[in-house]
């Protein structure tokens, strides 16, 4: 991964938390060692808390999927009448311009903001029996659905870091190709 022009540095929408900002619901972060320590060396983030975005600050109430009558949206936990699944939705249609610049993304997993997959879905009665993406991770993966995304536990594996590095690289140079402009003469 050396800075060349064959390996130019990625451009990398990463979860802030993930970075050691604190804006997690509960005020702290969940900084990663393999992200701030040796691929920022190679790659400039774009740090990104989709929930500070639409307003809701550090410390704050957590919010979760909740499916209330077959209708899943993120909710408040303490206060279910509370909406931002919208919101969260809307964050990446602001942020398309910045989003549209980026070689891949790492989000938080688990988040009902940003997790990959893995965001847990709790009924009515607050245990949960199924997952699903992020509102925000959904709606980046429509908006830009060849972006490479990835999230810090699949990170952590060394065959889903190469995949998702060298698939950040393709993407990079197919993103830079589409600016160039070929003299034909």
């Amino acid at each position: 991964m050396e800075n060349n022009p064959t390996f130019p540095r990625l451009q990398l929408g990463i979860s802030s938390c993930l970075l050691g900002q604190s804006v997690r619901y509960d005020g702290s972060h969940k900084r990663d060692a393999y992200i701030c320590d040796v691929l920022q060396q190679h790659a400039d983030f774009f740090p990104l808390c989709p929930e500070m975005q639409i307003g809701l600050g550090a410390p704050r109430p957590p919010i979760q999927w909740i499916n209330i009558d077959g209708h899943v949206r993120v909710r408040a936990v303490n206060k279910p009448d509370g909406d931002f699944t919208d919101a969260l939705n809307g964050v990446a249609d602001a942020q398309l311009a910045s989003l549209q610049t980026l070689d891949g993304f790492i989000v938080k997993s688990r988040s009902p903001s940003c997790g990959l997959s893995d965001a847990p879905i709790h009924q009515a009665d607050q245990h949960s029996s199924s997952y699903r993406a992020g509102a925000f991770t959904e709606r980046l993966r429509i908006l830009l659905p060849q972006l490479p995304i990835i999230d810090e536990q699949q990170l952590s594996d060394a065959r889903l870091r190469e995949d998702f590095i060298a698939s950040a690289y393709r993407y990079a140079r197919r993103r830079r190709l589409r600016h160039v402009d070929f003299d034909t003469d």
